[in-house]
C-alpha cells in the first residue's frame, strides 16, 4: 500500500507542475504519459524516496507573505461536484475545459504571465485508508517532491467534510514561467468512496492578487452531496 500511495502523489505532482502553471493541452498528454510511466517505477525507486523523508508537519498552514490586495470572498458561487463532495466556487474562478480532463480539473482567476489557478484532482485510492494515509503522510510529501519542481515548505493535518486531509504548502519552479509559484494542496482522502481528493491553488508572485485567502473560504464550503 505505501508504494501505492507514492505512485499516487507522483502522478499528482507530475499532472500538476505540467499543466496547472500555464502550459497547453498538448503538453498536458505529455504528461499524462509520464504519469503511466511513473505507475510502472522499479521499486526501489519508490523505497529511496520514502527513506529520504523528513518531517515538515506544523499544526497549521503558514501563509506566503504577499504585498497585495487579498481576495477572500465567494462572490457569486456555483456549485461544482466531485465524487461525493460539493464545493462553492467563486465567480471569478472560471473554469477551463480545454485545460481539465477525466480527474484533473482547473479553474482560472489570472492567466499568461501571470497565473491563479483553483485545480482539483481526483484519483483512487485503491482502499487506501484513514489510518494507512496518517501513518504514511511523510511518504506523501516526499512522493509530491520527487515528481520535480516542487519543494514542500509546510505540511498540515485538518478534516475536510468530516474526511482526514493533508495539507501541504509549496514552492513550485515551473519551466515556462520565470515567476516562482506558491502553492497550497489540501489532499482528502475520501474513504466512502476510495478517492483522494486534491484541491490546490497555484499563484505566480507577479498576480494581481493574493487568493490564498479564499482558497480556506472555498475548502471550509465543502460537504458531503446531498
Amino acid at each position: 500500500m505505501r508504494k501505492k500511495f507514492l505512485v499516487l502523489t507522483m502522478a499528482l505532482a507530475l499532472s500538476l507542475s505540467a499543466v496547472a502553471c500555464g502550459k497547453n493541452s498538448d503538453e498536458k498528454t505529455t504528461a499524462a504519459t509520464t504519469t503511466e510511466e511513473v505507475t510502472t517505477a522499479d521499486a526501489t525507486e519508490a523505497d529511496a524516496t520514502e527513506a529520504d523523508a523528513t518531517s515538515i508537519f506544523t499544526e497549521g498552514p503558514v501563509d506566503p507573505v504577499l504585498d497585495k490586495e487579498a481576495v477572500s470572498e465567494l462572490t457569486n458561487p456555483t456549485e461544482a461536484k466531485y465524487e461525493n463532495l460539493s464545493f462553492q466556487i467563486p465567480d471569478y474562478f472560471v473554469y477551463n475545459e480545454e485545460a481539465s480532463s477525466d480527474g484533473y480539473y482547473y479553474y482560472y482567476s489570472e492567466t499568461g504571465k501571470a497565473v491563479a489557478s483553483l485545480y482539483v484532482s481526483v484519483q483512487n485510492t485503491a482502499g487506501l485508508t484513514k489510518e494507512e494515509a496518517m501513518k504514511e503522510k511523510e511518504q506523501l510529501v516526499a512522493g509530491m517532491e520527487s515528481g520535480g519542481g516542487i519543494k514542500a515548505t509546510n505540511a498540515f493535518e485538518t478534516e475536510v467534510a468530516g474526511y482526514y486531509t493533508i495539507g501541504i504548502d509549496a514552492k513550485c519552479n515551473v519551466d515556462n514561467m520565470s515567476n516562482d509559484v506558491d502553492a497550497r494542496f489540501f489532499i482528502i482522502i475520501d474513504t466512502d468512496v476510495e478517492k483522494m481528493i486534491c484541491v490546490s491553488l497555484l499563484q505566480s508572485d507577479n498576480t494581481e492578487k493574493n487568493y490564498f485567502p479564499v482558497l480556506e473560504k472555498v475548502v471550509s464550503s465543502i460537504k458531503k452531496a446531498q
